[in-house]
């Protein structure tokens, strides 16, 4: 449906498969980075690696979510009419549960990692905490949950000042105009 010939129809199913088998050599691999970090047992080598998960999972979050809204109709209702990006609307009208559920697992997986990369990084007093809690409310800013995005922007800030790291206190000050601009007209 939607292919113009044959071939492209072809094309497309090759690709996806490529993109499949990739998809499951990174979790391999990252599965395996996380393993020799728990072997290894230092905090700041699991904390660093989580992070890189999280972004991953996030990745893969934002990839899934703009494949669900790539139907005509779809993506016109859900830029058109704001209340569908209320987080209960869009799974309900515009996903479906199903494929909520898909979105649900990865975005729980990917806060998870990088609230648990945040933890790591404080039980050894490593200033990536700020970074850790910076790059999760980056990743939620992405995906539209603009009021956890806050709550984090402001535990990144607040750790980074502990810390004195000044990359993390600017990019958290540039990023709290990107969510107070955002944050007027979509819910969390």
């Amino acid at each position: 449906t939607g292919f113009s010939t044959e071939a492209d129809q072809h094309q497309y199913a090759r690709l996806a498969r490529e993109h499949e088998r990739l998809e499951h050599e990174i979790d391999e691999l990252i599965q395996q980075a996380i393993s020799i970090a728990e072997r290894i047992g230092t905090p700041r080598i699991r904390g660093y690696t989580l992070m890189q998960r999280g972004e991953i999972m996030s990745g893969r979050y934002l990839e899934e979510k703009s494949d669900l809204v790539r139907g005509p109709l779809r993506a016109k209702a859900w830029v058109r009419w704001r209340v569908l990006r209320y987080p209960l609307l869009e799974r309900i009208l515009v996903y479906g549960w199903k494929r909520s559920k898909r979105l649900a697992t990865l975005y729980k997986e990917y806060r998870c990692d990088f609230l648990m990369a945040a933890s790591l990084f404080e039980s050894c007093n490593d200033p990536l905490e700020a970074q850790a809690y910076y790059n999760l409310a980056n990743q939620l800013r992405s995906s539209y949950r603009f009021g956890h995005a806050q709550m984090f922007l402001k535990k990144a800030r607040a750790t980074a000042e502990r810390y004195g790291d000044q990359w993390v206190m600017q990019q958290s000050d540039r990023l709290k105009e990107i969510l107070k601009k955002r944050n007027r007209d979509i819910p969390n």
